[in-house]
């Protein structure tokens, strides 16, 4: 049926034998002989999804009340075709999204970073190996606490990071001491990113990065350079005191 066919502009359209042709439905009807043809779009908004299409073999048959009739079936189909569209997207998209789920949590699994996935309220709902080894709280004990619950520093981050995003924009990365569920500082690096579904804030990932390595060696270094200084104003020292 071609976009200018009568039946796209139409909420209906009717053919009897002996009017003047008006659609590719009343064409296809008198070739196969009927004497009437009633039909009724079935739309979604603007989009035709079909139609529901009557034939009748003779004018006498095609009763008084055919047009209500039909657009009544017509409205019935246009819900249930309607309703198996939005049936199979939400499908589709749940599936989409346990794949995507089980990828994450691969990732999560497989990274020596920890990770954290918080909902959009900002409510841990998993937690990877790594970041419960460096924070001290498995994740039974922490589905669905709020993220300062769990992770505690010694700077504000939840406020200004939720913050962040809720507008879509990925936060950090900020150098901070993490305070462990035993109460031991650590060193480490947060960041986090949203996940965002169409412009919907729906949740992200808060990802800490393990700094105790390179604080120690970033300590000693001073300590050396110290050492070395110290030394260094021993000896100048000695020679003006000789």
């Amino acid at each position: 049926i071609e976009a200018s066919d009568p039946l796209y502009k139409s909420p209906a359209t009717s053919w009897r034998s002996g009017e003047r042709l008006n659609s590719s439905l009343a064409l296809a009807a008198r070739a196969a002989k009927f004497a009437a043809v009633h039909s009724v779009p079935i739309m979604d908004r603007s989009t035709l999804l079909g139609a529901f299409v009557v034939v009748y073999e003779s004018l006498s048959e095609q009763p008084a009340d055919s047009a209500t009739l039909s657009a009544f079936i017509a409205r019935y189909y246009a819900a249930y075709f309607i309703q198996s569209r939005r049936a199979e997207t939400a499908a589709d998209t749940e599936r989409y999204a346990t794949e995507a789920s089980h990828q994450l949590e691969s990732l999560m699994a497989q990274t020596g970073d920890g990770v954290l996935r918080i909902n959009s309220f900002g409510h841990v709902i998993d937690l990877n190996p790594a970041a419960e080894n460096l924070l001290g709280f498995k994740l039974v004990e922490t589905t669905n606490d709020p993220l300062e619950d769990v992770l505690v520093a010694s700077q504000p981050l939840v406020a200004p990071m939720m913050e962040a995003l809720k507008q879509g924009k990925t936060w950090g990365d900020i150098e901070t001491d993490l305070v462990r569920r035993d109460g031991e500082s650590i060193a480490a690096c947060v960041r986090a990113a949203p996940f965002i579904f169409d412009t919907v804030f729906i949740g992200g990932l808060v990802i800490i990065m393990d700094r105790r390595q390179q604080k120690f060696f970033q300590t000693q270094s001073i300590h050396l350079e110290n050492r070395a200084w110290l030394g260094d104003l021993a000896a100048i020292f000695a020679h003006e005191v000789l």
